[in-house]
């Protein structure tokens, strides 16, 4: 009955939306882009768990899958890294097709792919080796290999706007309808995320500011010293391992 009810809903559903389709136009995205996503302690019996990715190209979806996974993820992480594995995949053939039509001018740059974990995304950009991530199939290491050579760059976006979420889990009603019409290329299009390193840029900028923000107060707070506090901070910032003070460091101290 359970499965009879399911299908009678799917049915349902059909019939209502028999108008919608995919839609393309000439304003859409020039270059292919990927939104990929995955689910994590979904399956209880396996552990294998449901993964999806989209690419898009002119606006509309050209390739998607959803399945599971072959491999249980210890990690949201993991299920995340090689759900990208699986999208760079077909992203690559994509890439390859519309080199070999004569539309290399569309693929000059690597194929974005979007997706909501940050830690999956950071193993694919730094190509690092950790207790999380050592024992993982090395099927899935290529991906690194992808991103250093430029095939793809995996890019952070909120699960809000992740049009690959539909794919891996049962999602509110609220959720559907804020992302269909962008899944199939009738909505508006979700915003680019900053790339990874504009974003590193940013935070240097802003320590860069923090640090030169202290350095104002410092030397506001120092203007206002004596003399002798003076020269206590400076013994104890730079000879507290008892060097011997300059000859002439009391003369000027003196002239003070």
């Amino acid at each position: 009955m359970v499965a009879m009810a399911a299908g009678a809903h799917c049915l349902h559903y059909l019939w209502h939306h028999k108008h919608d389709g995919i839609v393309f136009n000439s304003d859409g995205n020039r270059e292919p882009i990927c939104f990929y996503d995955s689910s994590h302690n979904q399956n209880g019996n396996t552990f294998k768990n449901q993964y999806g990715f989209v690419i898009y190209w002119m606006g509309g979806p050209v390739l998607w899958a959803s399945k599971g996974h072959k491999h249980p993820g210890l990690s949201v992480a993991e299920d995340e890294y090689m759900t990208l594995t699986h999208a760079y995949r077909q992203a690559q053939w994509l890439r390859n097709l519309l080199d070999e039509m004569g539309f290399g001018y569309l693929i000059q740059n690597p194929l974005l792919c979007l997706g909501d974990n940050t830690q999956a995304d950071l193993w694919a950009r730094e190509n690092i080796i950790t207790d999380a991530n050592k024992y993982i199939t090395r099927d899935y290491c290529k991906i690194s290999v992808a991103v250093k050579d430029r095939h793809i760059e995996p890019r952070h976006i909120s699960t809000k706007l992740n049009l690959s979420d539909l794919f891996t889990k049962s999602v509110p009603k609220e959720v559907i309808d804020s992302l269909y019409d962008s899944m199939r290329g009738a909505g508006l299009f979700p915003a680019m995320p900053p790339t990874a390193y504009d974003l590193d840029d940013v935070r240097i900028i802003n320590a860069a500011e923090l640090i030169s923000t202290r350095n104002s107060a410092a030397i506001f707070e120092m203007s206002l010293m004596s003399a002798a506090d003076r020269h206590d901070l400076f013994v104890r910032q730079n000879f507290e391992d008892g060097l011997t003070l300059p000859d002439d460091y009391y003369d000027d101290l003196e002239d003070d």
